[in-house]
């Protein structure tokens, strides 16, 4: 029970300075939002109060549009940044440019969901995700309650120390984040999103997960990590 506490206890610790009004303040993203955040060669200039323009790198755009065949949400985004820079009369890359004369033509169809439209929660329940795993690495807890085992399990005690700091998290919720057929795509999206952290050499401790350090800019973008991703769009997207 001791390692139980000990891991309740610390998680309180990162928790409490960053849960207001009973949710954690992580920003509301879509997985290709998440990968977008990353990718090097890929900025924006802002206005007042919106994106004025994207600057786009040619390798950047090409692996866009790759996404793009095989992902609607990567397709959104291809459409927001031409319809942006074509708005400003900003530079569009070649791959970019054919992409939206497709588009126009009618030649390039939005890629169809695998069904409802997900919610931007991505980013929050790789944290969650990533917090239970860390717990019971550390702590040596279980991921997930064993049938006759008391409640000190990772997930049990990642849904205590939510809850204690005033965002109430259930164990089913984190047990199935972990084990449930329909978070079959996310946990295959969280592996390609490691699989990208893993070759690039990217450190993200805890505190990367909620700090400014998860907006850093990446060196390149791995083929081991596109096309794990590609291979989760194809298997979900049926």
């Amino acid at each position: 029970m001791g390692k139980y506490q000990e891991s309740t206890h610390m998680l309180c610790d990162l928790f409490e300075d960053r849960i207001i009004n009973g949710e954690l303040t992580l920003p509301s993203q879509s997985f290709a939002d998440v990968v977008l955040s990353l990718l090097p060669g890929l900025d924006w200039e802002t206005g007042e109060t919106f994106i004025s323009r994207y600057v786009v790198a040619d390798s950047v755009a090409l692996l866009l549009i790759k996404l793009a065949r095989e992902d609607y949400r990567f397709y959104d985004h291809c459409i927001e940044i031409c319809v942006c820079n074509i708005g400003s009369e900003s530079k569009l890359p070649d791959a970019l440019k054919h992409f939206s004369i497709e588009v126009l033509k009618g030649q390039w169809p939005r890629p169809r969901s695998s069904g409802v439209e997900r919610k931007k929660t991505w980013l929050h329940d790789a944290f969650l995700s990533r917090h239970v795993q860390f717990v019971a690495d550390t702590y040596d807890l279980s991921l997930t309650r064993n049938d006759a085992a008391a409640r000190i399990s990772a997930c049990d005690s990642v849904s205590e120390a939510l809850t204690v700091c005033g965002c109430k998290t259930s164990y089913t919720f984190l047990k199935n984040l972990l084990k449930h057929p329909d978070k079959s795509r996310f946990r295959d999206e969280l592996e390609a999103f490691e699989i990208l952290r893993n070759d690039l050499k990217i450190s993200m401790g805890t505190e990367d997960w909620l700090g400014s350090n998860f907006g850093t800019r990446l060196s390149s973008f791995t083929h081991s990590a596109e096309d794990r991703i590609k291979s989760s769009f194809k298997k979900h997207n049926r």
